[in-house]
């Protein structure tokens, strides 16, 4: 204790800092955690999380009993691995087009922006573009299959559907932010490799792939 409140008084600037970052954390990561008691208790509205009565695991048990427990395990595991594997291929790629770019950095760099701006919305706002999308009464789509004189389509009664809805929805909202550090780790590529590249006479799909992947 003695060593640490030392390293303290020694490095108080940086802690003061980094203070701002430590409060957030707390308040948005952990605090929320106390919210896991749920999965234990009989929630009642009435009583709220706390003190709603304790019930152990019978939330669980009532879970895997249901019939649904093995399928909500099995497409948890699916949507993320499927969601990794899609959004940082297609990251990689993105990275990869606009660092290869010559000239026009105005473009570049809007780009490069717009493809971020994603990552900065909510889920929820996400939630309310997908519902005015593909809501059967009013959405965007069956406007634009009216107005061409098609039937409309109810996709919320199409589960296959929603696999690739939420799979690309997931991959637009990531795929920016996931871009930007495949762009820092490539800018920091020593370039003197490029240059001897070309000098070997290796054309762009031979560096892409020997020097940058």
């Amino acid at each position: 204790m003695q060593e640490f409140i030392k390293e303290i008084k020694k490095n108080r600037t940086l802690f003061l800092m980094a203070l701002p970052a430590i409060i957030l954390t707390i308040v948005f990561c952990y605090i929320p955690l106390s919210g896991l008691v749920l999965a234990f208790k009989n929630f009642s509205y009435s009583l709220g999380v706390f003190k709603s009565p304790w019930c152990g695991l019978e939330n669980f048990r009532f879970l895997f009993v249901s019939g649904k427990g093995l399928s909500l395990t099995v497409n948890t595991i699916f949507y993320n691995v499927t969601n990794l594997i899609v959004s940082q291929f297609l990251a990689l790629v993105v990275a990869i087009v606009l660092s290869e770019m010559r000239g026009r950095k105005w473009f570049k760099k809007t780009t490069q922006s717009l493809i971020f701006l994603p990552y900065f919305i909510s889920w929820i706002i996400v939630g309310t573009f997908i519902q005015n999308i593909f809501n059967y009464e009013f959405g965007t789509l069956n406007n634009f299959l009216t107005f061409i004189g098609l039937n409309k389509v109810n996709l919320y009664a199409m589960p296959k559907a929603w696999i690739f809805i939420i799979i690309f929805f997931n991959t637009w909202k990531w795929c920016g932010y996931n871009s930007v550090i495949y762009i820092a780790a490539i800018t920091g590529l020593d370039r003197e490799c490029y240059e001897a590249a070309d000098i070997d006479g290796a054309n762009v799909w031979n560096k892409i792939q020997y020097i940058t992947l």
